[in-house]
């Protein structure tokens, strides 16, 4: 996950290197910092979980960057289908359980068909 986060944002938050002449939400006349900081502030990283581990884990994935979670619905049907003695048995059971390790958290839970969660 820390390579995610350092992918995503600028320094000093990240290791991110500078590449956009245009990129999203930049203004003319909007330095290398001016814009760094922007974005680290306006960014939002979503992460999406495709697996029976990564829903056990999530609360080691969703370190503080991450601003959402979301699911891969079919990848994680598949993984449930596959993990010898399941503790999941459907989508429903993983997203009730990441939105209660998430519960207390900075973290976002998207549950639905689009990354805002909506149905």
């Amino acid at each position: 996950m820390d390579e995610a986060i350092d992918a995503f944002y600028y320094p000093q938050k990240g290791k991110r290197s500078w590449g956009p002449s245009n990129g999203y939400g930049i203004d003319r006349g909007m330095d290398r910092l001016e814009y760094a900081e922007w974005w680290n502030n306006n960014g939002i990283l979503i992460i999406q979980i495709e697996s029976v581990d990564a829903v056990i884990n999530v609360q080691k994935l969703a370190k503080p960057g991450v601003d959402m979670v979301t699911f891969g619905e079919n990848d994680l049907n598949f993984s449930i289908e596959s993990y010898p003695s399941a503790p999941f048995k459907n989508l429903q059971e993983c997203i009730a359980h990441v939105e209660a390790q998430l519960a207390d958290t900075h973290v976002k839970v998207g549950a639905g068909s689009s990354p805002s969660g909506s149905l």
